[in-house]
């Protein structure tokens, strides 16, 4: 016998069809008449279901699972075999430890319909299957898996063999767009376009799609990963189609910009997301300093300010509690000074931290696994760094992460009295005048010979962090300094 007949199994067949090959065990998992349910050979497995063929020899178990009518429901798939396991996991790689999935090697795995993993990661498997990764044998069992599988889910690889091309996708279709890890992008503020990283996706009552992600937010101390939702529309029906990129949020490989071009580097080319986010970054650092700014454009803001709260979540809680819609921004053409103020922004307005647009952050902590946090732009590190970081030495590798930051910043208006959100381009720097020429301006009678020079050391002394503060005559005040010169 040569080496292609020997991995054929115990007919010389190894084409993947049912009841044919010695790799593959199928059962059925049905209810007796006492109602428990039990397992029994297949009619189709004749010639591999028997005493003869140890459990171990199998790479893996096909069951169906009926009801009580003996009418199959679903189909799962129990992978025996380490080799098989080795090669498939040379596919996933890091989708196992964002889906928590530990012992893959180690230990059987089971798979079920509708197979969501292994749809997403199809073109990955099928490459696995004709590489040189793990054993031969490994990889021969690869292929009679991907061959079984196609015949259970004929729509579904068909779907993802089309999903580069796909202009209008149905709504039971949607969660193909979205594996876990996927960069995504949507306009939740002033339509501009932030980019999003997909944590999971489901559905949820009626033809409702809920895709569940994070995008970066800075609190005014850290840069922190803020969870958000999109729900998609509700279908009338499951075979309704909608445009992808009119989608509240769709893959940014489906971006087409203004020239045609499209994907990931059409939209930087066009937005130019990396110099914004490096504005957002410098602007947040300044904000630490209470510095004003000049601001010209249009600004979101919400009408009704509530009581302060002590941390990101509270506010996170109290949204919930409101309903989503409730804290929609109204929007306010300006020109004037504001304040770039992200913690007090969080104590004070409705909106909160997380606020981007009218999209507010949901409860729950970012995933941290290597997928979300895409390892090869040291994400993790850089989001560290960013308080103190000088963008002209950030390396080649982590200019990516920039384009993650959001177009909008938090403070408050001074022209409107309200506290809002600013974009990012339209914050100018105001020119301060000398305060030591302001000072010199001052003119006091002669009879107040000093007044001047305790003035000066009073304001010092009140905006230094080293110098020690000058204890206020008058109790009961706050901590700012109002002086009346009259």
């Amino acid at each position: 016998m040569d080496e292609e007949e020997a991995s054929m199994g115990d007919n010389g067949n190894n084409d993947g069809a049912p009841g044919t090959n010695s790799r593959v065990q199928y059962v059925r998992s049905e209810f007796n008449d006492d109602g428990d349910r039990h397992e029994v050979p297949d009619q189709r497995a004749s010639t591999t279901f028997s005493s003869t063929n140890e459990a171990s020899n199998f790479a893996f178990i096909v069951r169906e699972h009926c009801n009580k009518e003996k009418i199959k429901e679903k189909t799962e798939i129990l992978l025996k075999g380490r080799d098989l396991r080795e090669v498939m996991h040379s596919a996933y790689g890091k989708h196992l430890e964002h889906c928590q999935i530990r012992n893959w090697l180690e230990q059987e795995q089971t798979i079920s319909q509708p197979f969501d993993d292994e749809l997403w990661y199809w073109t990955e498997l099928c490459d696995a299957a004709e590489s040189k990764c793990g054993s031969e044998q490994g990889r021969q069992d690869l292929k009679l898996l991907l061959s079984h599988l196609q015949d259970l889910e004929p729509d579904g690889i068909k779907l993802v063999k089309s999903t580069a091309s796909l202009n209008r996708i149905s709504a039971k279709d949607l969660w193909i767009l979205f594996r876990p890890g996927t960069e995504v992008i949507s306009k939740p503020y002033l339509d501009e376009p932030q980019i999003f990283r997909v944590e999971n996706v489901s559905h949820r009552e009626g033809n409702t799609c809920v895709v569940e992600t994070w995008a970066l937010s800075w609190t005014g101390t850290e840069l922190i990963r803020a969870c958000y939702e999109f729900t998609l529309r509700q279908y009338e029906k499951d075979d309704d189609k909608m445009t992808i990129t009119e989608l509240k949020c769709y893959p940014v490989g489906y971006y087409v910009s203004g020239d045609g071009a499209r994907g990931r580097e059409a939209l930087e080319a066009e937005m130019n997301l990396i110099e914004r986010g490096k504005l957002f970054q410098k602007l947040c650092r300044e904000s630490k300093n209470g510095r004003y700014h000049a601001y010209v454009g249009e600004l979101l803001y919400d009408p009704q300010p509530v009581a302060i709260r002590d941390s990101f979540w509270d506010i996170v809680a109290h949204q919930m509690k409101l309903g989503p819609g409730f804290q929609e921004p109204r929007k306010k053409m300006i020109k004037g000074t504001i304040m770039i103020d992200f913690a007090a922004h969080e104590q004070y307005s409705l909106d909160g931290v997380g606020a981007l647009g009218s999209l507010a952050p949901v409860e729950g902590a970012a995933c941290k696994c290597q997928l979300c946090l895409d390892n090869t732009s040291n994400c993790s590190e850089w989001m560290r760094r960013f308080a103190n970081e000088d963008t002209t030495n950030t390396p080649a590798e982590e200019e990516i992460n920039y384009s993650l930051l959001p177009a909008r910043l938090l403070g408050y208006c001074f022209n409107t009295k309200v506290w809002a959100q600013f974009h990012v381009n339209r914050v100018e720097a105001v020119e301060m005048p000398d305060a030591k020429r302001e000072m010199e301006k001052l003119i006091f009678p002669e009879e107040a010979d000093g007044v001047k020079e305790d003035l000066k050391i009073l304001i010092e002394q009140h905006g230094s962090t080293k110098l020690p503060m000058i204890v206020d005559p008058i109790e009961g005040k706050g901590a700012g300094l109002v002086v009346l010169l009259h």
